[in-house]
Order: C-alpha cells, then sequence, then structure tokens
C-alpha cells in the first residue's frame, strides 16, 4: 500500500478474497480491493503502515487473519 504497487498488492491475495473493515465497509474479490485500497490512498500523500500481532488460523482451503494495524 505505501509503495502504491497496485501489482504487486494484488499478489497479496487470492481472486476471491474478502476484506472486512466493519462500519467502513467490505469488499470481495482482488479486484473490488485493490480498487478500494488504490482510491482511498489516492489523496493520501505518504503513508507508513506497521504491522503487529498477527494471529493466521488455517481451517483446510481457507485462512483468516487478524492483526493491528498502526
Amino acid at each position: 500500500i505505501d509503495r502504491r504497487d497496485w501489482s504487486l498488492f494484488r499478489t497479496v491475495f487470492t481472486d476471491d478474497c474478502q476484506l472486512d473493515y466493519g462500519e467502513i465497509g467490505s469488499w470481495t474479490g482482488i479486484d473490488a480491493v485493490t480498487d478500494f485500497m488504490e482510491t482511498v490512498h489516492a489523496a493520501a500523500g505518504r503513508t507508513l503502515h506497521r504491522l503487529t500481532n498477527q494471529a493466521i488460523t488455517v481451517d483446510g482451503d481457507s485462512a483468516e487473519a487478524r492483526t493491528y494495524v498502526d
């Protein structure tokens, strides 16, 4: 996100990913997720994200991740 390299950003997710930001909204599919991120960060100027306390649960072919973002 911070590099604004949306081609690289897309490689982090599966095509059918789901992003849930609670009250902000939710998006399904890599196209929708990438479009959202590109749009909201276009006017943000320089950004720096720090991720901590990752918890990943894998259940067969699916996985859920939770993390703190600073």
